[in-house]
């Protein structure tokens, strides 16, 4: 059997403790059960549903056409490497 460890903020644990009574009869066999379904499905078993800022902007970006676009692999890493 292995351990792990995981650092969260007071309040998040508090509010993850009340949810859970109300759904299983413990966190720990909340993590077991996502473990579970993550070993056997090979992914997260629930949507993704809310993107990060970073992730807002960049999506934001994409829609408004404010993104470069590249014919290829070579066009692309050298206006990486290019100095603005």
């Amino acid at each position: 059997m292995s351990n792990y460890v995981s650092t969260i903020g007071t309040e998040t644990k508090q509010r993850v403790g009340k949810a859970s009574n109300k759904v299983v009869s413990s966190v720990s066999y909340a993590i077991r059960s996502l473990m579970f379904r993550m070993t056997g499905e090979h992914r997260l078993p629930f949507e993704v549903k809310t993107p990060s800022e970073s992730s807002r902007k960049a999506l934001s970006e994409i829609a408004s056409g404010e993104t470069d676009t590249f014919d290829s692999v070579d066009e692309l890493m050298a206006d990486l490497r290019a100095e603005d």
